[in-house]
């Protein structure tokens, strides 16, 4: 099993939230981003109890999640820079998309920890 830097990915996940109260279209994104991180969480966690023929049947749809997840977190992190917030997570971007995987599941986990 590789390494993931779960400090990192609370450091990242920390800096998403950002106060929504006066922002509803950042509101917005952020659940479109959570709603993405979910879905592809959802099919990655399956993933390894499916045969074969289900993965090769499957394989697009996990693939297109990813790319989904991966478009929202660039939206949602471009909209934060044009209000101004720097973001440290923005190097996620330039990660493999292994990472950002990785980090799509953290996001599910720590929202689903705060949310007991």
């Amino acid at each position: 099993m590789e390494n993931v830097n779960i400090e990192l990915f609370e450091y990242y996940y920390n800096e998403l939230k950002v106060n929504f109260d006066s922002d509803d279209y950042a509101l917005e994104l952020w659940q479109s981003l959570l709603n993405k991180a979910i879905e592809y969480t959802n099919i990655r966690v399956k993933w390894s109890f499916m045969s074969n023929e289900e993965k090769i049947e499957k394989d697009s749809y996990r693939t297109a999640c990813h790319d989904s997840f991966i478009n929202s977190l660039k939206v949602y992190i471009r909209y934060l820079k044009q209000l101004g917030i720097n973001l440290l997570v923005n190097e996620l971007i330039e990660k493999d998309r292994k990472t950002i995987g990785d980090f799509a599941n953290y996001i599910v986990f720590a929202e689903a920890v705060k949310n007991r």
